[in-house]
């Protein structure tokens, strides 16, 4: 009899666990950026990290524990307008007389740091110049790419006032790598340029669900553990 109730508590507890890790979406930051096709913009005041750090947003999170949802319910917080150490924006920037949207091309590469099982991101398109459209390639080890989302074409917001972010989602996949590929530049109206900016990004997911295997090795040694108690209280 006692046996039977220590089977039952220990597949109620993995079916828990696994529940958990599928049902808890949290928003995921990188832990690193960068790109080999953008230099940056006054490189002492402007810095590619900004695109992570959550500098300039109204509302801070915290990576891993802060549920999705709740975050960005009613829109999600704003991101301050302001330039200095809060956003990041590309160089060179494109006089709009003799070129084009699509002369501002390159990639930017994020890092999670370790495994995700990822299904969206929020995209803080900055206000002056922003992105003009872009793609998604995701990968698990940096090597093998997959393109998830295609021809995004994000809010262009008014200049000069705070925004909020884009939400993006495609089907959960396990991820430690994302790629935004950009194929046009934001235009500045007031300068009459093209270039990129970013003001924030960040990712949303949960950790990847334990494979069955892993699971039967938790109810195994649980099993044995809370049979040893139970023996030597006979004794």
């Amino acid at each position: 009899m006692k046996m039977k109730w220590i089977a039952s508590l220990v597949l109620n507890i993995c079916l828990f666990g696994v529940a958990s890790f599928a049902n808890s979406s949290t928003i995921i930051s990188a832990s690193s950026v960068s790109t080999s096709d953008f230099s940056t913009l006054y490189p002492s005041d402007i810095h590619i990290v900004d695109t992570i750090n959550q500098n300039g947003l109204a509302t801070h999170y915290f990576s891993g524990s802060t549920d999705w949802d709740t975050y960005f319910a009613g829109g999600g917080p704003l991101h301050n307008q302001d330039w200095n150490n809060q956003e990041w924006f590309s160089a060179p920037q494109l006089d709009a007389g003799g070129y084009s949207a699509s002369d501002i091309q390159g990639s930017i590469d994020f890092d999670l740091g370790s495994v995700f099982k990822i299904d969206g991101l929020a995209l803080w398109n900055e206000d002056s110049f922003g992105i003009g459209k872009f793609d998604v390639w995701v990968s698990e080890n940096g090597s093998s790419w997959s393109r998830v989302i295609q021809d995004y074409v994000p809010t262009n917001w008014s200049y000069d006032v705070p925004y909020t972010a884009n939400l993006l989602n495609w089907t959960a996949t396990d991820i430690r790598f994302v790629r935004l590929t950009i194929t046009e530049g934001g235009f500045k109206e007031p300068t009459a340029q093209y270039g990129v900016a970013i003001g924030e990004i960040a990712f949303s997911g949960t950790n990847p669900v334990p494979e069955p295997a892993t699971i039967a090795l938790m109810g195994i040694g649980l099993a044995g553990i809370l049979g040893r108690k139970l023996s030597r209280k006979k004794k």
